[in-house]
């Protein structure tokens, strides 16, 4: 028992790596693209996509009603490099978004992706500060204004498992997600946490018969085996 409480947190630290994979930060780029940008707001959008968002710390002017889009790219370069005062930045680029919200005539779909971006970006922004609440406002803000990214859930699990909230946590495990290899162990994690340790190798043994060189799932099946037999079930 000792060893098992001594064993890595199921709630995975936050790693902004991943929201700055291209998989995960292009679509929250393209969220961020209003119909007609300028050419300075379209070269500054360019760079979000690269590798290199720290460029974006070098600003050009942009029209106001831009200006939002522009401090949330700033923001985005701060993030990028560890500053934690990315985090400050998104918040006025929500200010801004919303004053310029107000004076355009453009439907509502297309004002919500903004925002939707913007906070899914915050919340990255507050967890790298390692202020978990303010991080799960922010994210179930972007998947309320409708356009969050697929892990914005999965970040949002981890959030609620680090702070040992397993109603949220099953919750959001249960909810429909398209199935990937990041979702299988964020809900596996979520049963091993909640001491449904059969419901975790039944979906890490499934996930290993199709990936067998996934190491997170592997570790994470031994803590469900090994759980299970300290707890008094079945044999490892």
């Amino acid at each position: 028992a000792s060893l098992l409480a001594e064993a890595p947190a199921l709630g995975r630290a936050f790693r902004r790596e991943a929201v700055l994979d291209a998989a995960v930060l292009v679509p929250v780029i393209d969220a961020l693209t209003p119909s007609s940008p300028s050419p300075a707001l379209t070269r500054a959008l360019a760079i979000a996509k690269t590798a290199r968002p720290a460029d974006l710390l070098v600003e050009e002017p942009v029209p106001a009603a831009e200006a939002g889009i522009r401090t949330a790219l700033t923001a985005l370069a701060l993030l990028s490099i560890g500053d934690t005062s990315a985090a400050s930045q998104f918040q006025r680029a929500l200010q801004q978004n919303a004053s310029a919200s107000a004076l355009e005539q453009s439907s509502e779909l297309r004002r919500d992706k903004p925002v939707s971006a913007i906070q899914f970006l915050l919340g990255a922004a507050r967890a790298m500060q390692s202020r978990d609440p303010d991080a799960i406002a922010a994210w179930q803000a972007a998947i309320d204004a409708g356009a969050a990214p697929p892990i914005t859930k999965q970040l949002l699990i981890d959030a609620y498992l680090r702070r040992n909230d397993l109603q949220k946590a099953t919750e959001l495990a249960a909810s429909n997600a398209a199935p990937s290899a990041a979702w299988t162990r964020s809900a596996a994690s979520v049963h091993i946490a909640a001491k449904r340790e059969a419901d975790a190798l039944a979906l890490l043994d499934a996930h290993l018969t199709a990936q067998p060189d996934d190491q997170e799932a592997r570790w994470l099946l031994l803590h469900a085996l090994y759980s299970q037999f300290v707890r008094g079930g079945k044999p490892l």
